[in-house]
């Protein structure tokens, strides 16, 4: 007779825990051996295996891995594993066996999902812009991640100019994708448009069911490219200087061209035409109709001049014209001035402009450079122009190491002494000393006109030319060792010191700087140890090395071991240290044995 007493089911939510059953058994007479088989598990095809027990005791472990494997998952449900319990060669006979099963039921981990929401930010974005993507702080996710997620309700609010016909949910990378628009500004209105995106992340069950939802939102402001100078660039065309004779005919101006803007980061004419206005340095509004001395056409974009008002003679009055667009008045503008030169030609020239101008380049040569001036245009050409230094800066501040009086400058163009003429030299002294450093001179030559009559106001123009004088040491020329002598040291002997010779610098007034480093090696205890000091350094001058070593005979045996001191130089300008010159050097220290040689060595007989 057999008696079979099981343990209580199991149950389990996949969380990959041991589940141990057990079930009792009793035989009489009690010296029959038993056998337990598996003998079904219920309902069939559930992908679960019946697991061999000996001896009534079987432990089960369902995991999530189970539950979302690709070919043979595991579905929640109830289920029942059935054992039988036999003695006697053969199972199944009557009186012989007893029949027990395991209840198990596996609940569904998706019951228990949990979302982490997206965590949004809101953002702001200028239409025409490169494509983008607007990306959550943090993504949504889910655990368990084995239960089936999707994104719903991926909706923009109050889309009435079709926004989302170039703005989409990327489902794989959680992110809002904005297209470059380049044929509409609808999307962003007169200024801006504020649009609330949202997402809703949902986690099914089992069955397919939603089981737990979540929902964010952000707002994304769409800005109108026309406002923002990032976006749209006005070019501003050059609005000729003019003049006009006083009780002259009226005289109207050559058309200047128009204004013109470009578009970044792609190419587009969204923004419009321009409106053009024109105003005095009072900022009064020139007419543009029946002024005096001055109308503007702003169809033609041509002025028209005409006074007979005296008290104008020898005066220049500086206008500005203003670009805007016509659809955003104000929001982005572009100017140029201009001057009409209310004179006489014999008092004041029509026009009076700069020429390119040589500049000088030197690297403290100590070679006289000679700048020779290119005269000024100016128109009637019987005006005389007179020419002066008026000052000098370096990298445009003001500086004391280089003067108008420095240079000699000759401004009076008479056909005698330097016409036009001054010279430079950059002395390597001055260098050396701190008094002429490496930069850019900027020497300011201004022509004025000279005009016959006493009292009226001089028409002048300047021009910069440039003294470019280049630092000899940023980089030097070369840099070079004169070579290290190896050492060779007898252990036990006196401090022995070393100090090798500078490296050379072209130029030689260049800085330098040494930094050492060195190998050691391994003493009798197994320790690195090094016969060399300093260690390490950093020096502007060679450094004295001092040699000793007395703790053992590990240098030289078992095997000879040697130490390599490395010398990195690196010459540089003490002014600027961006470009350098660098070589590297060595020298090695070889060990002697003292026990060899009776210079070094006693030995004592003692009683």
């Amino acid at each position: 007779m057999i008696t079979a007493t099981p343990s209580s089911g199991l149950s389990d939510n996949f969380s990959g825990a041991s589940l141990a059953y057990s079930v009792a058994f009793t035989v009489s007479p009690a010296f029959c051996q038993l056998t337990v088989e598996c003998d079904a598990v219920l309902p069939a095809n559930s992908n679960i295996n019946c697991l061999p027990t000996a001896d009534g005791a079987v432990t089960y472990a369902f995991t999530l891995a189970d539950f979302a494997h690709a070919t043979t998952p595991i579905a929640p449900g109830a289920y029942t594993i059935g054992y039988k319990v036999y003695t006697g060669p053969v199972a199944d006979q009557d009186g012989l066996q007893e029949t027990y099963v395991l209840d198990l039921e596996l609940i569904d981990p998706c019951l228990s999902a949990q979302i982490t929401a997206a965590v949004p930010q809101n953002f702001e974005y200028t239409l025409t812009d490169v494509a983008t993507a607007f990306a959550f702080i943090s993504d949504f996710s889910h655990t368990p991640t084995e239960c089936n997620h999707s994104f719903t309700a991926k909706t923009i609010t109050s889309d009435a100019n079709s926004l989302s016909a170039v703005l989409t949910f990327d489902e794989a990378s959680q992110d809002w994708q904005m297209q470059q628009v380049l044929d509409t500004l609808v999307h962003a209105g007169a200024v801006q448009t504020t649009y609330v995106l949202s997402v809703t992340y949902n986690v099914y069950d089992y069955d397919g069911a939603i089981f737990t939802s979540s929902t964010v939102s952000f707002d994304l402001t769409i800005k109108n490219p026309c406002l923002d100078t990032n976006f749209v660039a006005i070019t501003v065309p050059d609005v000729l200087n003019t003049n006009y004779r006083i009780s002259d005919p009226a005289k109207t101006t050559a058309a200047f061209p128009p204004f013109t803007y470009t578009t970044t980061p792609g190419a587009h004419q969204l923004c419009g035409d321009f409106t053009y206005t024109v105003t005095d340095s009072s900022g009064n509004t020139v007419p543009t109709a029946s002024g005096d001395p001055i109308t503007f056409n702003p169809t033609a974009r041509t002025f028209t001049l005409e006074s007979a008002d005296a008290s104008l003679d020898g005066t220049t009055k500086t206008y500005t014209v203003t670009a805007s667009f016509t659809s955003y008045p104000g929001a982005t503008t572009a100017s140029d001035n201009f001057d009409v030169d209310y004179v006489d030609p014999c008092l004041e020239p029509d026009v009076l402009a700069t020429t390119a101008q040589q500049s000088l380049t030197d690297k403290f040569t100590n070679t006289a450079q000679t700048f020779t001036l290119t005269p000024f245009a100016v128109t009637p050409a019987r005006c005389v122009i007179t020419y002066d230094c008026r000052g000098v800066t370096k990298d445009g501040a003001a500086t004391s190491q280089l003067a108008c009086a420095d240079l000699g400058f000759d401004g009076v163009l008479d056909q005698s002494g330097n016409d036009g003429t001054f010279t430079f030299t950059a002395d390597p002294a001055r260098y050396q000393d701190g008094s002429l450093t490496p930069g850019t001179f900027t020497v300011q030559i201004c022509g004025t006109v000279n005009l016959a009559l006493a009292g009226d106001d001089n028409k002048e123009v300047c021009k910069d030319v440039t003294i470019v004088v280049e630092d000899p040491c940023n980089p030097p020329v070369s840099l070079t060792s004169q070579g290290l002598v190896n050492q060779t040291y007898v252990i036990t002997h006196a401090t022995q010191t070393y100090t090798h010779a500078a490296f050379v610098a072209d130029p030689a007034y260049c800085e330098i700087e040494y930094t050492y480093s060195q190998t050691t090696f391994t003493n009798d205890n197994g320790a690195q140890a090094s016969a060399i000091s300093p260690a390490t350094a950093t020096t502007s001058t060679p450094q004295q090395f001092s040699i000793y070593y007395d703790a053992d005979e590990s240098p030289v045996k078992p095997s000879a071991q040697k130490q390599v001191v490395t010398v990195a130089a690196q010459a540089y300008s003490k002014y600027d240290s961006s470009h350098k010159a660098s070589t590297v050097d060595l020298f090695e220290l070889t060990f002697d044995t003292p026990c060899n040689k009776p210079s070094y060595t006693t030995v004592t007989a003692t009683a």
